[in-house]
């Protein structure tokens, strides 16, 4: 059962390291991005250290599913990511050298880069769409912050401070948490809607 949700997920019977080159090649088989998220996938493409300036415009292409970058299957060979100083174990994209920064190339999981971006553009979208939805006048008395460490990674500075706290259930809330997040790839803190008392 698990192995037909797998792979009707486009993951198919991979190994490890394949998963993550479907989180990069996977992006442009969904559907299409709302407003919101293509500017947060133009904002974080631009913004982000690990791709290489040039490659930018074809990058956000590729996440508003545009053009493929991933087409084919073909992947650096041991010797190639030898002599770039790579994990020798990783299945690496031979595309991502052209689109990556050197930084994006050593920072441990190259070949999730591109779909860890997409991740984070979703993950914004759905948020800011959550408090759009639950801001109508006495939907909601105001939305909780939960800051979660269920990945083992300690959530960020705003997360922390705003943990068990009622905001208001505004966009001005959803463009705090961006502004001061700096989780990765995307924020640890979410929202809980606080129902008025009757």
């Amino acid at each position: 059962m698990f192995g037909k949700i797998a792979k009707a997920l486009g993951f198919g019977q991979q190994g490890a390291s394949d998963k993550d080159q479907n989180v990069t090649s996977a992006s442009t088989d969904a559907v299409q991005p709302s407003a919101y998220e293509e500017r947060q996938i133009i904002e974080l493409v631009n913004s982000s250290p690990y791709i290489r300036p040039d490659a930018r415009a074809q990058v956000i292409d590729h996440l508003m599913r545009r053009i493929r970058l991933f087409d084919e299957d073909a992947f650096l060979t041991l010797e190639q990511k030898r002599e770039m100083g790579l994990n020798t174990r990783q299945k690496i994209h031979s595309a991502l050298p052209k689109l990556l920064s050197e930084e994006g190339m050593k920072c441990g999981r190259p070949s999730g880069v591109i779909g860890y971006i997409a991740l984070a553009a979703r993950m914004n979208a759905s948020k800011h769409d959550s408090i759009i939805k639950i801001s109508q006048p006495g939907l909601v008395a105001g939305v909780k912050i939960v800051a979660c460490d269920c990945t083992g990674e300690t959530p960020c500075a705003w997360a922390q401070r705003n943990a068990g706290k009622v905001l208001p259930a505004t966009e001005e809330t959803e463009a705090q948490r961006l502004r001061e997040c700096d989780c990765s790839p995307y924020c640890m803190g979410y929202y809980e809607p606080v129902f008025p008392e009757d």
